[in-house]
């Protein structure tokens, strides 16, 4: 690192700051290791994207506190002849590389987890850059046990709006005002570590954290949870311990009677908004709900797409069909039957929800966000069949 980062800093660049990135690495026990996500592997194509828009880009690995953090800031912004400008760039994306796998790879100080520390100090990082463009990109499993929004306790079912709304009373939420935020690896863990023991779980978890984005006012976040795993053991014995989280264990479900259950899976974690187009985060967790529908020998008796009042009703009609042909097509391709699709707009409200609007007519983002949904409607066969 030491020779492709000679001379790399905030003094460096020639051309004028076009914006700011900061890149943090979850060093944590969970975060690293085989299963988990390779982070410096993960971050080359954020590096390259950061470089080339001209950013001052700004890398720290991230433990249980942060008052840890160790900021390794570099320039990118290089004006004039463009063969050195080219060559530059490139230098700055090897000290960069080598930044991100050396804060992944440093043993951590403090003891647990604490990401939303860490995202705060680097909120206020972007916050202090010249230019408004701003980005926020966080390697992690999301399995933080330090702060507001510690999952120790977690019984990952249900609503995490009581967590988001904690951190927010109080006041240790980010200002992500402006910033675009990726969170890569959530849910995540090392193989060594506990790991989610449904879709549900993971649903939940990823939920978390696209709330607690929009809570701190994230102008777009990704909560990623398709990873490419590292193959690297990376020895921790000497780091500072890491409380695992564990996660309850949920028996298949096997309903009395009728033998009929529904799954709602949340929009923000199978499409973008107003698309009918699957995200990166849909193959998980589809893949996870074909796996227990299998397990309990189950079929797929209905597919239903659910929307927010936002817009008309022929257009939430449209909408709401379209996810829902989008998911069960994407069942289907995994090889799972499903019976019928249906298209329900705005008409059922989302158990639970509350009102969309509040008593003086502004809109409830949270409850919106509730009711928009796919239902995946499953049917089993008696117990003992």
């Amino acid at each position: 690192m030491a020779t492709a980062c000679a001379g790399r800093n905030t003094a460096t660049a020639s051309g004028a700051v076009k914006g700011a990135t900061v890149l943090l690495l979850d060093r944590t026990v969970s975060a690293r290791g085989p299963g988990a996500l390779d982070a410096a592997a993960a971050m080359v194509p954020e590096v390259r994207a950061a470089v080339d828009r001209g950013d001052v880009v700004s890398v720290a690995g991230f433990d249980g506190s942060s008052a840890t953090l160790s900021w390794r800031t570099v320039a990118t912004a290089f004006d004039g002849d463009a063969t050195q400008a080219s060559y530059d760039r490139a230098r700055s994306r090897a000290c960069l590389n080598a930044a991100v796998r050396s804060a992944w790879q440093g043993a951590p100080q403090a003891v647990g987890t604490d990401v939303l520390g860490a995202m705060y100090q680097a909120a206020l990082l972007l916050h202090q850059a010249p230019a408004g463009r701003r980005h926020l990109v966080v390697a992690t499993d999301g399995l933080v046990n330090v702060g507001c929004a510690s999952v120790l306790d977690a019984s990952f079912q249900g609503s995490p709006a009581p967590t988001v709304q904690a951190c927010a009373q109080t006041r240790e939420l980010p200002d992500l005002s402006g910033t675009t935020v990726i969170l890569n690896g959530v849910g995540h863990p090392a193989s060594s570590q506990p790991q989610p023991s449904s879709s549900g779980q993971l649903v939940w978890l990823t939920t978390l954290w696209q709330q607690l984005c929009a809570a701190a006012r994230a102008a777009q976040c990704s909560v990623l949870s398709n990873v490419t795993a590292s193959e690297t053991a990376i020895p921790a014995e000497n780091g500072a311990a890491d409380e695992p989280v564990d996660f309850p264990a949920q028996p298949r479900p096997r309903p009395a009677g009728t033998g009929v259950f529904t799954v709602s899976l949340p929009d923000q974690v199978l499409f973008a908004r107003d698309s009918n187009d699957l995200s990166p985060d849909a193959d998980l967790t589809l893949t996870a709900v074909v796996s227990e529908v299998r397990g309990l020998r189950g079929s797929v008796v209905n597919v239903i797409g659910h929307t927010d009042t936002t817009g008309t009703d022929a257009y939430n009609r449209l909408l709401s069909k379209s996810r829902a042909d989008a998911v069960a097509d994407a069942l289907v391709a995994r090889g799972l039957p499903v019976a019928s699709r249906t298209g329900a707009g705005s008409s059922i409200p989302g158990p639970g929800c509350g009102p969309e609007h509040r008593p003086d007519g502004t809109d409830d983002e949270r409850a919106m966000r509730c009711d928009r949904r796919v239902e995946l409607v499953i049917a089993v066969p008696p117990e003992g069949n």
